[in-house]
């Protein structure tokens, strides 16, 4: 475990009405223990997004609290703590860096994230080639390495069969047009018994999933007003296709592919769902 390093203490000390402190504690993302702060600027940026959303006051403050307090040395959120854990318990693992290691050592272990380095951040993962990321980058150019960074879409990964132990998506799900094809893909990529762990904001006043959008013979076919969420990719931000209700487990459920929800509560009083899907073995 790394120790916090001193040049983002003092970014934080020389940024402090920025933010608040909360706690030192250990980030399983980075493998550090670190300083967790409160960003008063996110805060601010996630009111004014979310202010025209059709959506209650109470999903809008979870989205705020489950997407803030941020670790100074790799600015995860609470959500990617309580992902990145959820990953390592499964694995039976006690710090990031033990999944490194085991990545290292045993040829028939395995990792997919969807995203380049959004879940675990350490280097030890990035040196490791069965530590595989992508991002959606270009429609064409699917299995292609594109600015260093593999490109694919979820919805027709090209990836064999049976190649992966833990596929992890990081609020994905909710930006795909087609779920059924990607939930499909998941199964199809991971090996029997293999674990799908992910997140999606729920929206806990709504009881079914809405459908926002949809791609008919013309192109994105609107059934409500466009929602945009912040992406790390695109500056434009990238589209909601539904809203997950408290039937979340349900949608993401297929048969021999079973979802489960976990809502784990954060130490500062925020709560993150993270969903389970396990391959039959």
């Amino acid at each position: 475990m790394i120790p916090v390093p001193v040049k983002n203490i003092a970014r934080f000390l020389m940024h402090r009405r920025a933010w608040r402190f909360v706690s030192f504690d250990y980030c399983p993302v980075c493998d550090t223990r670190s300083m967790i702060v409160y960003s008063r600027e996110l805060e601010r940026w996630l009111a004014d997004l979310t202010a025209s959303w059709e959506a209650g006051e109470d999903f809008k403050r979870m989205l705020a609290m489950r997407e803030n307090f941020l670790c100074v040395t790799c600015m995860a959120n609470s959500r990617m703590r309580m992902l990145a854990r959820t990953v390592l318990d499964l694995c039976g693992h006690a710090t990031s860096g033990d999944l490194a290691r085991r990545l290292r050592s045993d040829p028939l272990f395995s990792v997919y994230e969807t995203a380049a380095y959004n879940i675990f951040r350490i280097d030890a993962l990035k040196a490791c080639p069965r530590y595989v990321v992508s991002e959606y980058l270009a429609p064409d150019r699917f299995g292609e390495t594109i600015g260093g960074v593999r490109n694919e879409s979820l919805e027709c990964l090209t990836f064999p069969d049976d190649s992966f132990d833990v596929v992890i998506n990081s609020d994905v799900l909710e930006h795909v047009a087609d779920i059924d094809k990607s939930l499909e893909e998941v199964r199809r990529v991971l090996k029997p018994g293999g674990y799908h762990v992910l997140t999606v904001p729920v929206d806990y006043s709504l009881e079914h999933t809405v459908e926002r959008a949809r791609m008919g013979q013309g192109g994105i076919e609107y059934l409500k007003s466009p929602v945009m969420h912040g992406d790390t990719v695109r500056n434009t931000g990238v589209l909601v296709f539904r809203d997950f209700g408290r039937d979340a487990a349900s949608c993401l459920s297929r048969e021999g592919f079973p979802c489960l929800e976990m809502q784990l509560p954060g130490r500062h009083g925020e709560i993150a769902s993270v969903f389970i899907g396990k391959k039959a073995a």
